[in-house]
């Protein structure tokens, strides 16, 4: 059972960032033998307002240390602040700047195999190690991106060797890009690389449209709102998962091992009145880019969102599958172990978001 939690709130956004915390297994569980636990929030970081470290401006990563006290990043601040278990502020480090221990756009953090704190720094294009102590932090060192996509907000993970996953992409042989990861050693070299979601997969649910910008013909993308995207993970030990959000059946691998999990859900809730309002104003906003209208759009709204939401790692290696669900209903979620079971199932308040910049354990989150 899950036995405390922290909710940490981005003011500017009014979005919530949590670590839940769980009840006893409920019998309404829709499959015999699976439990289905809720999770409740049991301590907030965050003003709405003010000067102090409990202000955030753009929280890009989260990570709970082994002696219980939680780091955060801010993207916009260019820090990471230390907290007790409390809440209480203990600290904070990083400037603005490229020069070691200066940061730029932190986020995605991550405790490396050595002990040390990493960081994305999506502004440097590179990861930034850091050795916290018990009130201040040492820089320790930094390792280059060898791709042009530092602004991915991926995971930072470390595979079973202890390399460095760095998650980019590069160009792809058919055209296109593919989503890769980069096994890097410590001198920045790329060991291995991985493709993680190919280019067939990385515009699924875009649709080229030619239209008229400023006077000039253009050919641009566009998305289709509640359409099917592919869905990916990165975990611990080098664990990755690919899937798509239209249909519940996602390929996890670890190493050599690869499971294909399949869950019952064959399609998502309906769209509610106000996903609908919100899907037509984004088809005419995205039509008025081009110069056109809605209706001139080669796609529409579809009746239903994809039984898929999202999927994420927690710190064990057990894949979460987070589920679509009716509008503004209680998250869900089935947790998948890594041996490929499906183990259990969580409940979580609506406005609390997991996923790739949070960090999961066994019976808490961030």
């Amino acid at each position: 059972n899950w036995s405390r939690s922290v909710h940490i709130r981005i003011p500017a956004a009014m979005l919530g960032l949590l670590v839940v915390a769980c009840g006893s297994a409920d019998t309404s569980a829709p499959e015999p033998g699976i439990p289905l636990h809720e999770a409740r929030v049991e301590l907030t970081i965050g003003s709405a307002d003010g000067e102090g470290a409990d202000v955030f401006g753009r929280i890009g990563g989260l990570l709970e240390l082994p002696d219980g006290r939680i780091v955060v990043s801010d993207m916009l601040a260019n820090e990471i602040r230390v907290f007790s278990p409390d809440g209480e502020h203990q600290f904070s480090f990083g400037r603005e700047g490229d020069g070691p221990g200066d940061l730029g756009s932190p986020c995605c953090l991550a405790l490396g195999p050595d002990g040390l704190v990493w960081t994305r720094e999506a502004a440097n294009g590179r990861y930034s190690a850091f050795r916290i102590g018990d009130d201040d932090a040492e820089f320790v060192r930094s390792v280059t991106q060898q791709h042009g996509a530092a602004g991915l907000m991926a995971p930072t993970t470390f595979d079973a060797a202890g390399l460095l996953v760095d998650v980019g992409a590069r160009p792809a042989e058919e055209g296109g890009f593919e989503r890769t990861r980069f096994h890097m050693a410590a001198d920045g070299e790329v060991v291995d690389t991985e493709v993680a979601i190919p280019a067939s997969l990385t515009d699924l649910g875009s649709h080229q449209v030619e239209g008229n910008i400023n006077g000039q013909a253009a050919l641009v993308f566009l998305w289709q709102p509640f359409a099917s995207r592919a869905v990916g993970a990165h975990g611990p030990d080098g664990r990755w998962a690919l899937g798509v959000s239209g249909r519940y059946e996602i390929e996890s691998w670890h190493g050599s091992v690869v499971d294909t999990l399949r869950g019952d859900v064959a399609e998502g809730p309906v769209l509610s009145v106000e996903e609908k309002e919100a899907g037509r104003e984004a088809m005419e906003r995205d039509a008025g880019r081009v110069g056109k209208k809605a209706s001139d759009l080669p796609y529409a709204l579809p009746d239903r969102r994809t039984p898929l939401n999202r999927i994420f790692y927690d710190d064990g290696g057990r894949l979460w599958v987070e589920l679509s669900v009716p509008h503004d209903s209680s998250r869900l979620g089935e947790v998948w172990d890594t041996e490929g079971q499906l183990v259990e199932r969580l409940r979580w308040p609506a406005d609390v978001r997991l996923g790739d910049i949070s960090w999961v354990g066994d019976s808490h989150a961030l």
